[in-house]
């Protein structure tokens, strides 16, 4: 009776830890880190060009991407849109001081930066979705900001 009872724990535990394992794999994969070094490579090409490619300072695949002001509901976006969202850092409800850019690749987020509207700014006033193709954007500096604007 007493090995019956091991027995039942021990796969009981089997059991528990093979569903923390496929718990922990299945969300992992839906987290994505903010791409800081994105915010340094688009700060370098803001500061020594005359234009900004998107595609010329990213180094992942990507087919779109949703440039998202401040006070925007990025609920809203991913509605509209049908996009696949991750647990991403979605402040930009509550902050002007930033600027929203999320890259999908067939509908689902692959990568994203909160880019500080002191590094360079949009001269937009809503969201915004381009393919790759038409994220391109001309550099406007002063000499107190730099703004992007739309190529067209």
């Amino acid at each position: 009776m007493k090995k019956k009872g091991i027995l039942l724990m021990l796969i009981v535990s089997i059991i528990f830890v093979t569903i923390a394992i496929i718990y922990y794999k299945s969300n992992s994969h839906n987290k994505i880190q903010e791409d800081q070094s994105l915010i340094t490579n688009i700060q370098s090409e803001a500061n020594t060009s005359s234009y900004l490619d998107l595609d010329t300072v990213t180094d992942f695949k990507w087919d779109e991407v949703y440039i998202i002001p401040p006070y925007s509901v990025p609920e809203t976006i991913i509605k509209d849109n049908n996009l696949k969202w991750t647990n991403i850092n979605q402040s930009i409800k509550y902050h002007d001081n930033i600027n929203l850019i999320v890259f999908t690749l067939n509908k689902t987020v692959v990568s994203y930066v909160n880019l500080p509207r002191n590094i360079v700014d949009f001269s937009l006033v809503r969201s915004i979705k381009l393919n790759k193709n038409e994220a391109i954007f001309s550099i406007d500096k002063t000499e107190d900001e730099i703004k992007l604007n739309i190529s067209k």
